[in-house]
């Protein structure tokens, strides 16, 4: 397996026709392949490089389509289709007042669980470049 296909919506695209909202993304954003497995550049841990929010297909190394129930269990096996948070490797971080919560993004699925509560909530994002390519 050596890559997968992605595309993005925007949360301004909640009210716009499906249609159109398809049609964007595959003239903005086309399909990107990324390798399944990569290497970290610090640790060499192997990391699988698999997001059920971007990833919709894994090929082959020439190309070809993979049965998508491999992607599908991969998905499963990491926790990514676990919508009640207890997976195994799922790590389900609430927040207090003043918390920071720093990750290697390289060997981290993360995804936002939203608050149920109506209060407003604010987070900033801080992105931090050390040096080491992929």
């Amino acid at each position: 397996m050596v890559g997968f296909q992605q595309g993005r919506v925007q949360p301004t695209d909640v009210f716009r026709p499906i249609g159109e909202v398809l049609a964007e993304i595959e003239r903005e954003t086309p399909d990107v392949f990324h390798p399944t497995v990569v290497v970290h550049p610090v640790t060499g841990e192997e990391i699988l490089y698999v997001s059920d929010a971007l990833a919709h297909e894994l090929l082959h190394e020439d190309g070809t389509p993979l049965d998508g129930s491999v992607l599908t269990e991969l998905l499963e096996a990491t926790g990514q289709r676990d919508m009640t948070f207890t997976h195994e490797n799922i790590h389900l971080q609430t927040f207090d007042e003043g918390d920071l919560l720093i990750w290697d993004n390289r060997s981290l699925i993360h995804r936002a669980l939203h608050t149920t509560t109506p209060e407003p909530a604010v987070s900033f994002r801080v992105t931090v470049m050390d040096g080491h390519a992929w």
